[in-house]
């Protein structure tokens, strides 16, 4: 007998601090539990699939380091005694404030997957401001991810798959010293969630050198512990734009995703009557349970309510 598959449940704990990380996992869907006072004897025997917590919480958890749960350190303060500290507790993905929030999301996703890795490479988070060029002029872009095999970067308009597109790295992400590397567009689409019109790029990049392949680890190398910190970057043009004018400085970008969007059904009127007539070819039986929903980004995790053969 096949067993419905389980969403492994996370654990957040703080002392308010944290209260947009909270509003992120209601927004990706995963179940969580919050914790703003002493774990119970329940709590630290329970398998989570996740825990995030303020740096003096993780350190007060005593999980732990040989556990498979994968463990996220929110920092406001960052110094080499306190990563040294969380590290020795076996806390090796710290985040460091402020993040930009698209990474942030995808990090937690990540660490929440149970599937198998399909990736050749390792992939790091990153969420800092880069280049790119499709022609001879250069465009922002915010880095979101990156690997020896490719990037994920997040752009002003559409770039069509199987196109040309430079990664332009600045030395500040690249750990210490810039460089451009090649590629072709994998695919491109529009970002659910994004305020304005903004594009998630995929790309592979071509046949590596010696000194391009040596660029790429240092960068890695310097983001492995966890993103960049992002404190705000010139605000993507609007697609279309051909103005070569520079991007005047934007507000900071929001810490968390627009409110979720509810979209209605258009039906045509239809007369009242006083006993409503069943429309559906097919009976509708109900079902809780939780539905996977594949996206172009990752996947999500949906409550199913009733189902028919039709529809659901």
């Amino acid at each position: 007998m096949n067993r419905e598959p389980t969403v492994p449940s996370s654990l957040l704990v703080h002392d308010g601090e944290l209260a947009d990380v909270r509003a992120l996992l209601e927004e990706i869907g995963t179940p969580y539990e919050e914790r703003r006072s002493a774990l119970s004897i329940e709590d630290r025997s329970a398998n989570w699939g996740l825990v995030i917590a303020s740096p003096k919480r993780m350190l007060g958890l005593r999980l732990d380091p040989t556990s498979t749960t994968a463990k996220i350190a929110v920092m406001s303060q960052d110094s080499r005694t306190l990563r040294n500290s969380l590290r020795r507790e076996g806390i090796e993905t710290l985040v460091r404030r402020p993040v930009h929030p698209a990474t942030l999301r995808s990090l937690i996703v990540h660490e929440l997957y149970r599937g198998p890795e399909k990736r050749r490479t390792p992939r790091v988070k990153i969420g800092a401001p880069a280049a790119y060029r499709t022609g001879w002029r250069q465009r922002p872009a915010i880095l979101m991810d990156l690997s020896l095999g490719g990037c994920r970067i997040l752009v002003d308009r559409k770039l069509e798959k199987g196109s040309r597109v430079t990664l332009c790295v600045p030395a500040d992400v690249a750990g210490g010293k810039a460089f451009n590397v090649k590629g072709e567009v994998l695919k491109c689409f529009s970002d659910p969630d994004a305020t304005e019109a903004q594009f998630v790029t995929s790309a592979r990049f071509d046949a590596l050198g010696k000194r391009q392949v040596a660029n790429l680890r240092a960068a890695l190398a310097a983001h492995t512990d966890g993103p960049a910190m992002f404190d705000g970057a010139p605000t993507l043009p609007a697609a279309g734009s051909t103005t070569d004018a520079a991007p005047p400085a934007p507000p900071k970008l929001p810490t968390t995703r627009p409110p979720e969007r509810v979209i209605r059904a258009q039906t045509a009127p239809v007369a009242t009557s006083p006993e409503p007539q069943e429309r559906r070819e097919a009976p509708r039986h109900k079902m809780d349970r939780r539905i996977a929903s594949l996206s172009e980004e990752a996947a999500r995790v949906l409550m199913g309510r009733d189902i028919t053969i039709g529809g659901m």
